[in-house]
């Protein structure tokens, strides 16, 4: 099977609200309730994949895998911006190879 395309676009599980993910999941034969257990999974303890999700049966984390994507980034490095150490700098990749840059920038008070 191949990933579910809408489009141009694979779907990212993280960008559904329960009632799409509902939805979908139906659209599959997963019962109802597992959209919840997804959702938690997903928003609530940060699964990054679906092996994590153990009250998931693996035939639909399987299912899941190959349609889906749980939509993570990716650290590839970490610089210190300044001297005193008041900003970081990430670098991230998306899964489909885009690079995103992001800056802490600490601050007293």
């Amino acid at each position: 099977m191949e990933k579910v395309v809408l489009g141009n676009r694979t779907i990212h599980l993280r960008s559904f609200d329960l009632a799409e993910l509902e939805t979908f999941l139906k659209s599959l034969g997963a019962p109802r309730y597992r959209a919840a257990q997804i959702m938690d999974w997903l928003h609530r303890k940060h699964a990054m994949t679906f092996s994590e999700m153990k009250n998931i049966p693996k035939e639909l984390q399987l299912v899941l895998a190959e349609k889906t994507v749980v939509g993570v980034l990716k650290l590839i490095d970490v610089v210190n911006g300044t001297a005193d150490h008041e900003s970081i700098k990430y670098l991230m990749k998306t899964e489909d190879g885009h690079i995103l840059e992001s800056v802490l920038i600490a601050q007293s008070g």
